[in-house]
């Protein structure tokens, strides 16, 4: 796998898109955390039943890069994605992860999206 911040991550968004789970894995360190805007998932296990589950309710996942940035261990990609559920229902999301790299894989992904897509409100 690459090791640089920049390529650990676009081959992280295109293990993601092709839902493969063991791709997926290999990105990330063993205790490793991703923290999204509603939740938090850290070690390999959760991170592979939240990836599984994941898959499973949003079978249709692409994602575009917009702009990645890299120094040192981290790296932010910006990114816009279209999550399509089961019963075909769309949710287009944009965001922003910021992520830790050592060792050619992550530390820690922290994803930053709107939820309203989802329903979520700010209320």
């Amino acid at each position: 796998m690459s090791s640089s911040p920049r390529e650990v991550a676009e081959s992280y968004i295109a293990a993601e898109c092709s839902h493969d789970t063991d791709e997926i894995l290999r990105h990330y360190h063993d205790d490793a955390v991703l923290r999204m805007p509603d939740q938090e998932v850290s070690g390999r296990d959760a991170l592979r039943r939240f990836y599984d589950e994941n898959a499973a309710g949003f079978p249709t996942l692409e994602i575009d890069v917009r702009t990645v940035t890299a120094e040192g261990e981290m790296v932010a990609l910006e990114w816009d994605a279209l999550m399509v559920d089961t019963e075909g229902r769309r949710y287009p999301l944009s965001g922003v992860n910021l992520s830790k790299v050592v060792d050619g894989r992550f530390e820690y992904v922290h994803s930053y999206y709107d939820l309203t897509p989802f329903g979520a409100s700010d209320s």
